[in-house]
């Protein structure tokens, strides 16, 4: 692993940034497999013989005024299997050069944080991330999403009252991805 990044504060510590670069290899890298056979199947962990990762991570945060913050944040990761077959409908495929599993490309987020009062704020928050593999067994993947969060707090004395609303747009998305055969129509070939 390396990594080489850099804090800087500026404008009386009301902007902080972080960014870092950072590289990664991994040798005999575990995977899961899986086999499937109509409608059984079996889970096995096997090795990839290198997997790399390399990236950059930027997140900044300036204190607008004494009630207000924006936040914000980018990472890019650029990853990839090499000597690696998954077994898919009997047969070896391989995944040599293919993006890891649950390895997004791009995700992103930008937010506010607003002091209402000493004891009430709200914030809200964006978040995007790309489209990734859902396993390194297969070849489905997850669609780009993009999410809205909101909470807003309440202090009173020593009791916190927080209300949270996570996916506000109520936006479907997928997190995991299974692939074996379920449908009775085709004989369960599928």
């Amino acid at each position: 692993n390396r990594e080489i990044g850099i804090k800087q504060t500026a404008w009386s510590q009301r902007l902080v940034s972080r960014i870092a670069l950072f590289s990664m290899l991994r040798h005999d890298m575990q995977v899961n497999g899986w086999i499937n056979q109509g409608t059984r199947f079996a889970g096995y962990i096997s090795n990839a013989s290198q997997c790399a990762n390399q990236g950059v991570e930027w997140e900044a945060s300036w204190q607008a005024t004494d009630n207000f913050r924006l936040q914000w944040s980018l990472a890019l990761l650029d990853s990839e299997i090499r000597g690696y077959s998954a077994l898919i409908n009997k047969q070896l495929v391989s995944m040599e050069g293919r993006d890891q599993a649950h390895a997004p490309r791009r995700q992103t987020s930008l937010g506010w944080a607003w002091q209402m009062t000493e004891r009430a704020a709200l914030d809200m928050n964006w978040q995007y991330k790309a489209g990734y593999y859902y396993s390194d067994s297969h070849f489905f993947q997850a669609q780009d999403v993009d999410l809205l969060n909101m909470r807003w707090q309440y202090q009173w004395e020593h009791v916190n009252l927080s209300l949270l609303a996570r996916n506000a747009l109520n936006r479907d998305y997928g997190v995991r991805g299974f692939f074996f055969a379920n449908d009775p129509r085709d004989g369960w070939s599928r």
